[in-house]
């Protein structure tokens, strides 16, 4: 469940957000929207808010139901237009998944009640609220494992109790905390919060549109070849041209930091697709680290880009990666480098073998990004009435 950073307004320690109302009454649970206005959307376990503020979960849950066949209606109207268009931009299996949504937000509409998951959805209006306080994001987590374990009275339980709790059921609090979005009532959806959702379905369900590079180049990826972004550094590195890729990364660290030249790049290159991802390797062999950095981005209906999801993994390149070497001392692109640089005399073995760890540290980087970009993708292709997207 996605939360909202800040800092407290009130010496209150919580597990959760804490929104004190000018009636009186406290709300604990997460913030997912700040409105213009002032406005909050909070998501709050529905258990909770029945037993300690029963009169504000009657009015959440009266208009619960009409927010939520609004979502579906306008949900099923969406997918009859696109079934309706004759257009070849939809892989098949994307339009068997519309189909199969279709027919499950047909049942949910025919159904005299719509279900009540464990969250509700609790819109506050701005005059209402008199101040906030902010969870502690460690904290956050384990709350969400607390709600993710039905754990009783997690909102009011102490960081050490909550914690005893959650070892008590084997929880490793290394995984990152699930983001229970399968457990949230369906939410109407703007125009660019549904541009942004069919983005990812698109790129789960079709073709991916992918760039990988280093420094400020990226280019076009088949969504496979991961050594497309390890043969510029192995390559160099066999000439003994470290100091020229030390200084090529400082670079385009610096250009990063003025304008994120590399992403400017795909979205230029992705102007007409609607989506892309894009991967950019850094390498600092003096320092022995390999850092990846990744971004999923779709374009909205104004041609804005917006980043949907982004991620940052940084590794030692000094630490021994036997099969990862193996596959990429095996590959024959790296052969047809080897062999050139060899014949022209000026390989250095020790060289060759720091270039080709440096190169299996790249990829398994770019996997552990990978694998969470799927975790990702799944949260928001699993239904279309998921969690709402956030940028």
């Amino acid at each position: 469940m996605l939360g909202l950073s800040g800092r407290s307004t009130a010496a209150i320690e919580a597990g959760t957000d804490v929104v004190r109302l000018h009636d009186g009454r406290v709300v604990r649970g997460q913030i997912i929207r700040r409105k213009p206005d002032g406005g909050l959307l909070m998501v709050v376990r529905r258990q909770w808010l029945h037993q300690t503020e029963p009169g504000l979960a009657e009015e959440a849950i009266a208009s619960e139901q009409h927010r939520s066949r609004e979502a579906l209606e306008q949900l099923a109207a969406r997918i009859e237009a696109i079934l309706g268009a004759s257009s070849d931009r939809y892989s098949d299996v994307l339009l068997v998944f519309l189909r199969m949504e279709q027919a499950r937000i047909a049942d949910l509409l025919d159904a005299p009640a719509l279900p009540q998951p464990q969250f509700l959805w609790l819109p506050l209006p701005a005059g209402t609220i008199r101040d906030v306080v902010v969870a502690d994001p460690v904290w956050r987590g384990l709350v969400q494992w607390g709600w993710h374990e039905d754990l009783p009275d997690v909102e009011s339980l102490s960081q050490q109790n909550l914690t005893r709790a959650l070892k008590e059921k084997s929880i490793d609090f290394r995984e990152p905390a699930p983001t229970l979005g399968e457990r949230l009532p369906p939410l109407p959806q703007g125009e660019d919060e549904w541009v942004a959702r069919m983005a990812i379905i698109e790129d789960a369900y079709g073709d991916p549109v992918a760039f990988q590079g280093s420094g400020d180049l990226v280019v076009r990826d088949d969504g496979e070849a991961a050594f497309e972004t390890l043969l510029p550094v192995i390559t160099k590195m066999f000439s003994g041209g470290v100091g020229d890729l030390l200084q090529a990364d400082d670079r385009a660290g610096q250009q990063q930091a003025a304008g994120q030249v590399w992403r400017a790049s795909a979205r230029h290159q992705a102007q007409g697709e609607g989506r892309f991802r894009a991967t950019r390797v850094q390498t600092l062999p003096e320092q022995g680290l390999v850092t990846v950095e990744s971004v999923f981005e779709a374009q909205l209906t104004d041609g804005r880009w917006v980043t949907l999801w982004s991620d940052h993994e940084q590794v030692d390149a000094t630490q021994v990666r036997a099969d990862l070497e193996e596959r990429i001392a095996a590959d024959q692109r790296v052969g047809k480098a080897l062999d050139l640089v060899r014949a022209l005399g000026v390989i250095d073995e020790r060289v060759v073998s720091t270039a080709i760890r440096a190169g299996a540290a790249t990829m398994e980087a770019k996997e552990t990004s990978d694998r969470r970009l799927a975790a990702f993708r799944t949260e928001y292709t699993m239904r279309l009435d998921g969690p709402p997207l956030l940028w």
